[in-house]
């Protein structure tokens, strides 16, 4: 992701915490809303208004009087018992969706946890089994390599 995030899904971008502070990229590609699942990272921190709703942490209006919608998910590396997890990030997904608006999914380098996410999210919104949603993903970023604690819940979901 050293250019851009990916798109994986119309209204669904997979990358890394650099892209997630690069205003010029996230205007571009029309995202109006980043999902951070890294607990090491804080979401970028720019002037803050209220609440939109319950799914949401904060809105952040930026120096180009764009808002941008975020979410944190404090994940660790080998977070456990991410099934519980799902609900409320899909949430937002949906959400964000049905607003006309797209969604960044990041963690750290996009390779483990946020790709986690966006595997299951294609597997419940596409009916895919794992491999299939996994290759769907990797075929958009070659990046993408969960680690084994996160591919044994994946299987499970």
């Amino acid at each position: 992701y050293t250019k851009e995030p990916v798109c994986v899904l119309p209204h669904l971008y997979l990358g890394a915490e650099h892209n997630a502070v690069d205003v010029k990229v996230l205007s571009r590609l029309g995202i109006t809303a980043v999902l951070n699942v890294a607990i090491e990272i804080s979401n970028a921190s720019q002037q803050q208004y209220q609440l939109s709703s319950k799914n949401m942490d904060r809105i952040v209006k930026t120096a180009q009087g764009r808002s941008i919608h975020y979410k944190n998910l404090s994940w660790t590396h080998h977070q456990r018992d991410l099934q519980s997890e799902f609900p409320l990030a899909f949430a937002f997904i949906e959400e964000i969706k049905n607003m006309g608006g797209k969604v960044l999914i990041h963690c750290q380098l996009g390779v483990s946890r946020s790709a986690s996410l966006v595997i299951a999210y294609v597997m419940k919104t596409l009916q895919m089994n794992l491999t299939d949603a996994y290759d769907f993903v990797k075929t958009r970023s070659s990046v993408v390599s969960p680690n084994m604690s996160l591919m044994y819940q994946l299987a499970e979901f």
